[in-house]
């Protein structure tokens, strides 16, 4: 809905019928993603994709939202100061690609998951997963949407850890 207001669209007469079109349908989020992705390592070509992964946090809060969490704010924060904020934690892949008509690079977002607090995860009864976990679950997907494809995967300091997988 926020794409149907950033285009002006929420002053339509009929906007309320484009919510209510858009909330009805069964999603499916995963393939979704797969047909973005496919679509956009079109205008890649030959070259090798670079694939940027981060995480961004959503400020959230209230009752109805569920898979919320407490997460150091580090738009907010600074070296001196530690700000924490209540709200959604993505992790979100994104395809790095520059335009002609442009002089830098676009991340062009494909795939997000939402990765629930460990509170959350408690509470429906299921396993918490980290941010690092998610990451290779994510990686693994990416590799069985396009195998033959070889790409470079970039992240911040925080995906540069070793951490034993072994049960």
């Amino acid at each position: 809905m926020t794409k149907l207001r950033s285009i002006g669209l929420n002053e339509d007469r009929g906007f309320s019928k484009y919510h209510r079109i858009l909330n009805s349908l069964n999603w499916n989020l995963k393939q979704g993603s797969q047909i973005l992705l496919k679509t956009l390592l079109k205008l890649v070509g030959s070259e090798r994709p670079v694939i940027l992964i981060d995480e961004t946090l959503e400020r959230r809060w209230g009752k109805k939202i569920q898979a919320k969490g407490y997460y150091r704010d580090a738009v907010r924060s600074s070296k001196s100061q530690v700000v924490n904020t209540t709200g959604l934690k993505w992790l979100v892949m994104a395809l790095s690609f520059r335009f002609d008509f442009a002089r830098r690079a676009f991340a062009l977002p494909f795939f997000t998951v939402l990765e629930p607090s460990e509170k959350c995860a408690k509470k429906q009864g299921k396993r918490h997963k980290t941010t690092l976990e998610w990451s290779i679950q994510m990686v693994m997907q990416l590799v069985r949407w396009a195998p033959s494809i070889p790409f470079i995967l970039v992240g911040d300091g925080e995906f540069a850890c070793a951490r034993n997988m072994q049960k």
